[in-house]
């Protein structure tokens, strides 16, 4: 999974391998790795400012991260302990659902 922010040419990835990574467009160049999650990350949303993010998993969590410092703020875990693969945000009332 990806979200890309155009104007700062920047990328957010989820992967397989368990990470996110925060991409220059330009140069090609990994700038960020950020690891948390115990399973396959399959959905994230970032900020439109890319300030923080939230990413999904088949580990039944979700993680807020902040991107800047690339740590994890808090964990959530599904009510149903189930695999999260898709997720929506409203980073304004700082809402989620999946």
């Amino acid at each position: 999974c990806v979200t890309v922010h155009w104007p700062m040419l920047q990328a957010l990835s989820g992967s397989e391998d368990q990470s996110l990574r925060l991409w220059d467009l330009q140069s090609g160049e990994n700038l960020k790795e950020l690891r948390g999650h115990t399973g396959w990350v399959q959905c994230l949303s970032a900020e439109p400012c890319f300030g923080r993010a939230l990413s999904g998993s088949t580990d039944k969590t979700l993680l807020l991260w902040d991107l800047q410092q690339g740590t994890s703020l808090k964990e959530f875990r599904t009510p149903c302990f189930c695999e999260v693969t898709c997720l929506s945000t409203n980073w304004t009332e700082e809402r989620f659902i999946c």
